[in-house]
């Protein structure tokens, strides 16, 4: 149904457009689909956190997920339902969590952030970029690039975190700058049955 809404579209964009390349035809297909994939899902999950009461926190952690995502990297599932689950349970879950958690010592709050801080830079330093066999970052200046800007966003992230002073919103940046730090690491990597790319490409290639 995805695909043949996707084609529909992507027609009636030909036809606006007759001089249009098939390279450019492939990558507007492309984005038709993750689009339309994602659509719905993001849609759902809004109405599910809405419900829940926790819709803000939500968008915030998905917001500071993502940016983080997007330099780090990190494992991929292999199918899409297993992908919405997850971005459920990591979603919903987080605020709610973060909703309840409730520091009554001050020194046991910055303590706890003090070891997420230390877990992430240690985890950017050892694994980001996190790249996959679909899409491996072989080119050296673009992994060292994409470190610098995790270890950048990162911090950025905590420092609005600690800054913040609603505990709801402040506990879901940190911890979800932890969960996707621990979604590049080795341990991860194991348990989703993914591989880094640039470690199977420099495989093949000494083979």
């Amino acid at each position: 149904m995805i695909e043949k809404l996707a084609n529909k579209i992507l027609k009636k964009i030909q036809d606006k457009n007759p001089n249009m390349t098939e390279i450019q035809r492939d990558r507007i297909w492309f984005g038709l689909m993750i689009l339309l994939d994602e659509l719905p899902k993001t849609v759902g999950l809004c109405l599910i956190t809405w419900y829940l009461g926790v819709l803000k926190p939500t968008l915030i952690a998905f917001a500071s997920f993502a940016v983080y995502r997007m330099f780090s990297g990190g494992v991929h599932l292999k199918s899409s339902i297993a992908c919405f689950l997850m971005g459920i349970t990591v979603f919903i879950g987080l605020p709610i969590l973060s909703k309840y958690v409730i520091w009554n010592f001050q020194i046991l709050k910055y303590s706890m952030f003090l070891m997420i801080w230390i877990y992430n830079m240690i985890m950017i330093t050892l694994y980001a970029p996190g790249d996959t066999e679909a899409v491996p970052i072989i080119n050296q200046k673009q992994r060292k690039q994409q470190k610098i800007l995790s270890y950048v966003i990162m911090n950025l992230i905590f420092i609005f975190g600690i800054l913040i002073k609603d505990n709801t919103i402040s506990n879901t940046l940190i911890l979800s700058t932890f969960i996707q730090s621990f979604l590049i690491s080795r341990l991860a990597y194991k348990i989703f049955n993914n591989k880094y790319g640039h470690e199977v490409y420099t495989e093949e290639l000494i083979v």
